[in-house]
């Protein structure tokens, strides 16, 4: 299990740590708050899956936090804790979204197993667009990249420690979690875990996990991913920035299958499957910041990913299911792309890959106020023509400035007034750089559109 948060709200202090000790002891992360604006803070500013709220706070109303929290964000889940029962603010708590309504005297394993059902709820959910959106990735018409997944298929089911290589954003982990889907551990967690997030002497715990007092905040006790992966697959994300003593640790549990928290003398078995991906090239067996003997204990089979440049042919595809997701996200009407619009897409190089890809639709998505995406918005806010290092400032000022006009005129709905006020501007030096940077012509036929 991972250290989800969880927020507490009661007013009596008492009920709050009892709350926290418990939570704690199961491994979730807790945080406090004694009324409404406290718990409102916190969810503003820290990630909360869960909240467990008290009916009464004092003169306040727990249900307002519901609607309140539902409001902000509308993921988080909520239980209302009462400690007297009555069928009205029961039902009241449900119709407003609560996920269920705790009695304070019940036995704390209802209100456990209530909090693991949330949490498989939520990852379910999470499972569920994740294998929306990679069915779209991984359905190519690219022969290479057909043969990679017809070798995925292949080495699924056996156990071998899988190494993945390709560039930033060509979707290593998308492979990494059909490869477990297809596995036999497919029914335990895929976990994973992101090495570069995390800054010096901070992957260690997170892989490890530690105990609570063991190093200075360390303010409770932490589950490893090495445990959380327990019966599943670990999917370890640019292994490169691994510092190399965490390196050797590492080599160590897949060698003993064996892990101890920070703080504890207990080992603790673990069994899961490894899949490692970076975006440094191999050469001559070697890969830029693994150590060499790990390398070789992790490559039992090596998976080298295509960039999006080789693989053109799935662009339209792939434009077409980000469009449609980033406006249902979006709640836009934006559904359709123009011939010409698509072209453009499919010739632009994407250094990016696939994740620049889906940025881009979605940035498309966001400016565009008409049902289909144009030329024109590609034209504009796609970089075709970045300027290269050795442009002079004044070129590259012009650039910036030509963008940012354009991106005026649409947050204005094309009033020239409006935008010009907005840049700081006369409407007569507006004019002046419209022609200077020929956008009148988009305009005009943006303004026929509205």
């Amino acid at each position: 299990m991972d250290t989800y948060p969880v927020l507490v709200v009661d007013d009596l202090k008492e009920y709050r740590q009892s709350m926290e000790m418990l939570l704690e002891s199961e491994g979730y992360r807790v945080w406090q708050a004694a009324d409404i604006e406290e718990a409102m803070g916190i969810l503003a500013t820290e990630e909360v899956e869960i909240i467990l709220t008290d009916l009464l706070l004092g003169s306040e109303y727990g249900i307002d936090l519901l609607s309140r929290a539902k409001a902000m964000k509308p993921d988080v889940e909520v239980i209302v804790l009462s400690a007297f029962a009555t069928v009205e603010s029961a039902v009241e708590a449900m119709k407003k979204g609560a996920y269920s309504y705790y009695i304070k005297s019940e036995n704390p394993s209802t209100l456990l197993r209530d909090i693991e059902r949330i949490l498989e709820m939520k990852r379910l959910r999470r499972e569920n667009r994740e294998l929306r959106s990679g069915k779209v990735f991984l359905e190519s018409e690219n022969p290479a990249f057909r043969q990679l997944m017809e070798v995925v298929h292949r080495i699924a089911s056996s156990s071998l420690s899988v190494l993945i290589l390709g560039e930033s954003g060509v979707g290593k982990e998308v492979i990494a979690r059909h490869i477990h889907n297809l596995s036999k551990q497919k029914e335990g967690p895929f976990v994973p875990v992101h090495c570069q997030m995390y800054s010096k002497g901070l992957l260690e715990s997170e892989l490890f996990g530690h105990e609570k007092g063991s190093f200075t905040g360390a303010v409770a006790r932490h589950i490893g991913k090495f445990e959380t992966a327990n019966g599943g697959t670990l999917f370890l994300d640019e292994l490169g920035e691994m510092e190399e003593s965490v390196q050797v640790k590492l080599l160590r549990v897949l060698e003993d299958k064996t892990v101890s928290r920070i703080g504890s003398s207990e080992a603790k078995k673990v069994d899961f499957r490894l899949i490692s991906a970076t975006n440094s090239k191999e050469v001559d067996g070697k890969i830029r910041g693994v150590r060499e003997d790990l390398f070789y204990r992790l490559s039992g089979i090596v998976l080298r990913v295509p960039a999006l440049r080789e693989r053109m042919e799935d662009i339209p595809s792939l434009v077409r299911f980000f469009l449609h997701s980033a406006a249902q996200k979006m709640n836009k009407s934006v559904d359709m792309i123009e011939p010409d619009a698509m072209e453009l897409l499919c010739r632009y190089p994407y250094p990016g890959n696939v994740r620049e890809l889906r940025n881009i639709v979605e940035r498309l998505v966001v400016l565009s106020d008409h049902q289909q995406i144009t030329r024109d918005d590609v034209l504009l806010h796609v970089p075709f023509q970045t300027q290269p290092l050795s442009s002079g400032l004044r070129e590259a000022r012009s650039a910036f400035e030509k963008k940012y006009i354009a991106t005026q005129l649409v947050n204005q709905r094309y009033d020239l007034d409006q935008t010009a006020q907005a840049l700081g501007i006369t409407r007569r030096q507006l004019n002046n750089k419209l022609l200077e940077y020929n956008l009148r012509g988009w305009l005009e036929r943006r303004q026929q559109r509205k």
